[in-house]
């Protein structure tokens, strides 16, 4: 990325804010899809990953001639614009201060804690979705195997608290 820190952190915003947005949008798009099931001899299913794989492999050909690596490569750009955005630019991880040169201790330390977040919340959620899979298993065995007297209505309005729902990574 070529845009100094205080313009990054917007650029991250409209990106996340972005998926997360065709995260809300894809459910609709995808029950809208669904409608085609039977439209030449394919189930909705099938039309909601032709659509959408066609979509990105669109936008992929499209961000091949649109996108640039380095100012050095954006034809938009004046010669003197390219200098003014190579200089502007920072070298190196925002995290790594050139005050802290040569061992960057806190830019070592703040990559490590990130790490260690990370770690710790996998943790969490993989021993989480067991201790669950592990209480309904028991459940699912104390009721026998006529346990289950939910329709299909029903199991689809309890979503993942279902009997059967199990949990995967």
């Amino acid at each position: 990325m070529w845009y100094p820190r205080h313009m990054l952190q917007f650029r991250l915003g409209l990106f996340w804010g972005g998926a997360t947005a065709a995260g809300a949008f894809s459910g609709l798009l995808a029950f809208g899809i669904s409608f085609m099931s039977g439209t030449a001899g394919m189930l909705g299913w099938s039309w909601i990953f032709i659509l959408e794989g066609l979509a990105t492999v669109l936008a992929g050909i499209l961000a091949v001639f649109v996108l640039v690596d380095f100012p050095d490569t954006a034809k938009f750009l004046t010669p003197d614009e390219r200098a003014y955005v190579i200089l502007r630019k920072t070298i190196g991880p925002l995290i790594y201060r050139s005050e802290d040169a040569p061992r960057y201790r806190l830019g070592n330390a703040i990559e490590l804690m990130f790490v260690g977040i990370g770690m710790i919340s996998l943790l969490i959620g993989v021993f989480t979705y067991k201790r669950i899979n592990a209480q309904r298993e028991a459940q699912e065995k104390l009721m026998g195997p006529e346990g289950n007297v939910f329709t299909v209505e029903e199991l689809r309005a309890l979503g993942d608290r279902a009997p059967e729902f199990r949990y995967t990574l």
